[in-house]
C-alpha cells in the first residue's frame, strides 16, 4: 500500500480498509493500476476516491445478493442431501456406496464397466469406491470366465443386509423431508420432478445427436 496515497486520503482508517477491499476485488492488474492513478488525481483535487465508490458498489452488490431468494432446487437439494447423507452414514455408508449397493440389489451382478457407466463415474474412481465395500465383505468381485480382463461385481449376503437397513433409514429420511406435504401435493411435486428429469434427458440426447464426429 502506497504511503503517499494513504496520506492524501487523510490517514482515514475506513478509507484505507476500503482501499484494501477494492484491491482484493479488482483482479485485473490494469484496472487496479487505473484505479490507483485516478485515486491520486481525485485525492489531490479533494474529490471522493473512485476506490471508495468501487468498494461501496461491491458491498451493495453483495447485500443485494444476500437478499435475493435462493432457488428452490438449491434449498431442497441442500436439506435433502444432508438428511440422506446422515441416514447413510448411520449405517457406515457414503451416499455413493449406498447407490452401488442399491444398483447391485436391483440388477444383480454387474460388469464393473457397466456399473461405472450407469453411475457416470470414471473406472478408476469406481475402484476406489468398491475397495472398502469389498474389504468389509459387502460386495465381491470375480473375473468373467469368458474374458479374464472383465470383472463382475455382486452383492454379498452381508451387503444385502446392510443395504436393507440403510434403505429403511433412507425411506424414513425421505418421509420426514416431505412430511409437511399432503398426498396431492406430493403427487404434484413428483410430476414436476419427472417433467424436469425428462426435459433434461431430452436435452442431453439432443446434444449427443448434434455433437457427432466432424465430417
Amino acid at each position: 500500500m502506497r504511503a503517499d496515497l494513504l496520506e492524501r486520503l487523510g490517514h482515514n482508517e475506513e478509507a484505507a480498509a476500503e482501499y484494501k477491499h477494492a484491491v482484493l476485488l479488482t483482479a485485473n492488474t490494469r484496472r487496479r493500476a487505473e484505479l490507483m492513478r485516478r485515486a491520486e488525481v481525485c485525492a489531490a483535487a479533494g474529490h471522493e476516491s473512485p476506490i471508495r465508490s468501487t468498494a461501496a458498489r461491491s458491498r451493495a452488490h453483495l447485500r443485494g445478493a444476500r437478499r435475493r431468494p435462493r432457488a428452490p432446487a438449491r434449498i431442497l437439494g441442500q436439506v435433502a442431501t444432508n438428511r440422506l447423507r446422515t441416514a447413510h452414514a448411520a449405517h457406515g455408508l457414503t451416499s455413493r456406496q449406498f447407490q452401488v449397493l442399491g444398483l447391485l440389489h436391483d440388477h444383480g451382478a454387474l460388469a464393473q464397466s457397466d456399473l461405472a457407466r450407469i453411475m457416470d463415474m470414471a473406472p478408476s474412481m469406481l475402484v476406489t469406491l468398491l475397495n472398502p465395500l469389498e474389504a468389509e465383505g459387502l460386495v465381491e468381485r470375480r473375473r468373467d470366465p469368458a474374458d479374464r480382463r472383465r470383472h463382475f461385481v455382486a452383492l454379498t449376503k452381508a451387503g444385502e443386509k446392510r443395504f436393507m437397513s440403510a434403505s429403511q433409514a433412507h425411506a424414513a429420511a425421505e418421509e420426514e423431508l416431505f412430511a409437511s406435504l399432503d398426498d396431492r401435493q406430493r403427487e404434484q411435486l413428483s410430476g414436476l420432478l419427472r417433467a424436469l428429469r425428462d426435459g433434461l434427458a431430452r436435452e442431453a440426447q439432443g446434444a449427443c445427436r448434434t455433437s457427432g464426429p466432424a465430417q
